[in-house]
């Protein structure tokens, strides 16, 4: 036999030595009915209450949480710098140009003249260069200039000329002076060791990548939570609500139990004294429906907080109706299944798996540095002069005055501390990193195990649960009709219902409980969103 069929065979036995009272089945059932009517429906709700299905409180929490805004903004963020990484690697274009007017003067004591000198010089540079992942900088200059200089005397000194007496020999003569000058220079500058490798010089792009790929987990992980967080304050809600109706019911039951005892009271069946009983139990229980009511009330705070609902809302001063039950489609998981899937999606080990890999190029980047810096450098330039710029522009190309250079530079620190330091804690921070993902994992198929427990248990007490409520439904409605026939005591039928309300609550909590566990599964699996069908935009 199973144990579910032993319950039920248990539950039969217990209702056949009920005694004759269970006669009135039928109208037990009816009482019975209606109390379950009015807790599922949420009676006590005002009819102007805003109702709310779950999906609705899913679409407005993912549509207005402000954290979620804040993922959103960051992800933007993790975005623009993965772009501004690759910076070192675009062309860029520089240029200038400059301008200097000079102005001297000087005392010939021997001429008895002053020089008067006045010019200017200026020129302009445009040049192309990129940075390659080989650690390679190349360059292309092109500039151009010119210079210009103006010389009086005060006085001019000239001297005959014996051999043509008509042309005077200068000695200091007013002059001046105009040339144009060109040049291409080319330059390349090598990086033959410590530099050369490409994912060292990539490794600010790699480690940007990862912080996309963590951001971007981070927001599924911030939109799985919210979504969980919705729904167990959804059901959180309506069992809330439904406590609430079982108080109201709870309180009814005792009001109208008070009345019975007033009137074997009057009969002179009872004694006064129990009206004293029956007056503390209506006055507790007026108490335990309070305390529901403003459990409720949180409870829809709570979901309105997770929704986004600010005060200037008109949703934020109303009651709300939640239109679903405590159910949802999510589905019956198999333990080796979400072992497998947990170790490939669940998203805190994504992000270890992601901060490890960034460790790992850490590594590998300190362990690039223990290598000398040697670098190669070399450049050529042409140049070109002429009374005017086509002058020295051809000379440029024509090659006739080339300036080649080629050099090498090494420099090894003796020791190099830094180098080694860095390797030894890159290297302890990979361990670490290793160390702390192999914990997690650990942790998180744990929680798996549990979770799957927790289903499993709880399900096995909805089950029991739901059986004790229909037993103790008819128990109370039995034990209250002997007392009406004066066969058994108040307290019996006190404790009878009591024994109803602990019931419905049990069953109630038991199937939030149990709704929880399977969303706690599916964050561990990291399949809730998938499951919901929740896309992140």
């Amino acid at each position: 036999m199973t144990a579910n069929f032993l319950s039920k065979l248990l539950v039969v036995l217990a209702l056949v030595s009920a005694a004759p009272q269970l006669a009135l089945a039928s109208d037990v059932t009816t009482q019975l009915q209606r109390d379950i009517a009015d807790i599922e429906g949420l009676s006590a709700l005002a009819a102007e209450a805003h109702g709310l299905s779950l999906e609705a409180a899913l679409q407005a929490a993912l549509a207005d949480n402000l954290g979620l805004a804040v993922t959103v903004h960051s992800l933007r963020a993790a975005r623009s710098r993965l772009k501004a990484s690759w910076s070192p690697f675009v062309p860029y274009v520089t240029g200038g140009w400059g301008f200097q007017p000079f102005k001297r003067e000087r005392w010939f004591d021997q001429y008895k003249a002053w020089e008067r000198t006045e010019g200017n010089s200026g020129d302009y540079r445009v040049g192309l260069g990129v940075s390659l992942p080989t650690g390679t900088a190349l360059s292309a200059t092109w500039s151009q200039g010119g210079f210009l200089q103006s010389t009086t005397f005060d006085p001019e000194i000239f001297v005959d000329n014996p051999l043509n007496p008509d042309e005077p020999i200068a000695i200091l003569q007013n002059n001046e002076f105009e040339t144009r000058w060109s040049a291409l220079s080319l330059t390349l500058n090598q990086s033959l060791l410590e530099g050369i490798s490409p994912s060292y010089q990539m490794r600010a792009i790699q480690q940007s990548k990862l912080a996309v790929g963590r951001v971007e987990i981070e927001q599924d992980k911030q939109v799985a939570a919210v979504a969980a967080d919705v729904l167990k304050a959804y059901w959180d809600l309506v069992a809330a609500r439904r406590l609430v109706e079982i108080q109201r019911i709870d309180k009814r039951l005792a009001e109208e139990q008070r009345a019975v005892t007033q009137a074997r009271i009057d009969a002179g069946e009872l004694a006064p004294v129990e009206l004293l009983r029956i007056d503390e139990t209506v006055a507790t229980r007026l108490v335990e429906l309070l305390e529901a009511q403003r459990s409720a009330a949180d409870s829809e705070q709570r979901i309105k907080l997770l929704m986004g609902v600010r005060r200037d809302n008109p949703l934020y001063s109303r009651l709300l109706r939640p239109l679903d039950g405590i159910a949802t489609e999510l589905p019956r998981r198999d333990a080796a299944t979400s072992v497998e899937l947990t170790l490939q999606a669940n998203p805190d080990l994504e992000l270890a798996r992601r901060d490890l890999e960034a460790r790992r190029i850490d590594w590998k980047s300190a362990r690039h540095e223990l290598l000398p810096d040697l670098g190669l450098t070399a450049s050529l330039s042409l140049r070109g002069s002429g009374f005017d710029n086509q002058e020295a522009v051809e000379e440029v190309f024509s090659r006739q005055f080339p300036d080649f250079e080629l050099g090498m530079n090494l420099q090894v620190p003796l020791p190099d501390v830094a180098a080694i330091e860095s390797v030894r804690a890159s290297d302890n921070e990979v361990k670490a990193a290793l160390l702390s993902l192999q914990s997690l994992e650990l942790e998180v198929l744990s929680a798996v195990d549990t979770a799957l427990r927790s289903i499993e248990s709880l399900g096995a007490q909805v089950e029991a649960a739901r059986l004790r409520v229909d037993l103790a439904a008819q128990t109370a409605d039995a034990a209250e009709a002997t007392f009406r026939a004066g066969r058994n005591t108040l307290r019996e039928v006190l404790e009878a219902q009591a024994a109803l309300k602990e019931a419905r609550v049990s069953l109630v909590q038991a199937e939030v409980a149990q709704l929880g566990a399977r969303v706690d599964l599916e964050l561990l699996r990291g399949s809730l969103l998938e499951t919901l069908g929740v896309r992140r935009e």
